[in-house]
């Protein structure tokens, strides 16, 4: 989610006309853990939100963890969480709605932090926050005084005027425009007064002056860094949703990969900033694999093994041609290919390039041995890689293919509903396998040898040729197609076991902390 797309989150109705979050209603007097536990089944944890053991969590498939563990969040349940500990904030501390608000955006929303800091240090916390003053305030658009001068436009002739704690009194208009400019900048949540005094415009004043095209942004703003303060929090990558998901299980114990599933039906990972289900790899192993992909280094590695630097310049060399007399095109230096010395000495009396030395010789096959290794290496897990993800990209095309046939069939009575039933299912599943067999080969790339690694290779293998089974299927023609069903729903419970078996082995090795990773 970035900053741009932020207003997308909210329409005009995502909250009350008056832009408060009600903080008196009784649904807003819960605390935060009950709001958020409204819907879950588990037992409470200490960081508010219900957990799942490793145990629990690895005895169940992909969708069904997806389920139990997270809670997809509208923009209207954020602004309702925000609602539930600014009430308990005010509550603990006495302190007014929109004081507690302020000094919850100015911790990072630790809610326990926050009343705990307060009661030890009480008004220097709120002038820290910008609340120059603890006397009660009133958000109001007034008249103003008999010698009003807005400070802004400098007109003395205006109906209405507005000014905080601190005093600086401007008309409602320039107040008006220049919240907008703010707003409209950055979203930002630290605005101060007009005059540049340190005093913050909170958030009853924003709303109060302020439209409701403004006022949408004004709160996605703060849905977003609300959500940004808490780990255990993720907004949906997919374009236009403007969901967030909220994890019931640990994203900080690196034995556990939240992948969370949003109604959208877009995976991504709840741990880290990869936007996609990289089961089984952990996190740290998928995002050293996604850099290395990024990384040149093993374009590094081509050149090391198929040029030679000149000895002057370093430029790489591609020998293209039969003599061994290289010029270098960017420095003009004049070298043997063979022994990268001064061409000019070659037929002196000193000319060498003919003497063998085994050592040197030995030394140099070890090194261009060892390159081409690690090439080769890479190249083998990159290749399968990138071939489970092209074919993935075809299942779908050719899915697409098969329902649009499929629909025109329907429509034109060759077909009925119930006999193309099972393709969604038979097609998610082989989604899902294909997903997962392609971060099995990143996971491959940098686990160590040891026992556990023949287990999940026999695992991968297994995965691999049922998913090309059933992959196989759907080349199908259409009219075989119905008639193969019992052949589909074979396959795809015998991939969905196996699919589940290679989840469940990698997460109990991570659990035990049996996996051992290459650095």
């Amino acid at each position: 989610m970035t900053d741009t797309d932020e207003s997308s989150q909210f329409d005009e109705e995502s909250y009350p006309s008056d832009g408060s979050l009600d903080y008196d209603s009784e649904d807003q007097d819960m605390e935060d853990s009950q709001f958020w536990e409204e819907d879950e089944e588990m037992e409470p944890s200490s960081d508010n939100f219900g957990a799942m053991s490793h145990s629990e969590a690895i005895q169940v498939d992909h969708t069904a963890l997806a389920a139990s563990s997270q809670r997809v969040l509208e923009p209207e349940d954020l602004l309702k969480g925000q609602a539930a500990d600014v009430a308990r904030v005010s509550e603990l501390t006495a302190l007014e709605p929109w004081r507690a608000e302020l000094l919850l955006w100015k911790d990072d929303w630790k809610v326990d932090h926050v009343i705990t800091k307060y009661l030890e240090q009480g008004e220097k916390v709120l002038r820290e926050a910008g609340m120059l003053s603890d006397d009660p305030v009133e958000f109001v658009i007034s008249k103003p005084r008999p010698d009003f001068m807005c400070f802004l436009c400098c007109d003395e002739d205006k109906a209405t005027s507005f000014k905080l704690a601190c005093g600086h009194e401007c008309c409602t208009e320039c107040y008006s425009h220049y919240l907008r400019g703010k707003i409209q900048e950055n979203g930002s949540l630290d605005i101060t007064c007009p005059m540049n005094c340190k005093e913050i415009v909170p958030k009853p004043a924003v709303m109060l002056l302020t439209d409701k095209k403004l006022q949408a942004k004004y709160q996605s703003t703060l849905c977003t860094r609300y959500v940004r303060a808490h780990n255990d929090m993720k907004w949906c990558p997919a374009p236009d949703c403007g969901k967030a998901v909220k994890a019931n299980i640990s994203v900080t114990d690196e034995s556990v990969i939240p992948i969370a599933e949003c109604n959208c039906h877009q995976q991504f990972c709840l741990a880290c900033n990869i936007d996609e289900d990289h089961l089984p790899c952990p996190c740290k192993v998928a995002a050293r694999w996604l850099e290395k992909l990024r990384d040149e280094s093993e374009t590094m590695t081509w050149m090391s093994v198929n040029t030679k630097p000149c000895p002057k310049c370093t430029n790489p060399i591609e020998k293209n041609g039969g003599c061994n007399h290289i010029n270098c095109t960017q420095c003009g230096n004049h070298f043997c290919w063979v022994c990268l010395g001064d061409w000019a000495k070659h037929g002196s009396s000193n000319y060498q390039c003919n003497m063998y030395s085994p050592e040197q010789a030995e030394e140099d096959q070890k090194s261009v041995n060892a390159k081409r290794e690690q090439l080769d290496r890479y190249m083998f897990f990159y290749t399968r890689y990138n071939n489970h993800r092209d074919s993935a990209k075809l299942d779908e095309k050719t899915y697409k293919n098969i329902t649009k046939t499929m629909e025109t069939l329907q429509k034109e009575g060759k077909m009925t509903w119930l006999e193309s039933r099972f393709l969604p299912s038979s097609f998610e599943i082989l989604r899902q396998s294909r997903q997962t067999l392609l971060w099995t080969y990143a996971f491959a790339f940098f686990l160590d040898a040891q026992p556990e690694r023949e287990i999940f290779l026999k695992n991968q293998e297994d995965l691999e040729l049922h998913t090309e089974g059933l992959s196989e299927l759907f080349e199908y023609k259409w009219d075989r197609i119905p008639g193969a069903k019992v052949n589909f729903l074979d396959k795809c419970s015998y991939l969905k076991s196996r699919r589940q078996k290679l989840v469940e082995h990698v997460m109990k090795g991570m659990e035990e902390r049996n996996w051992k990773f290459l650095n």
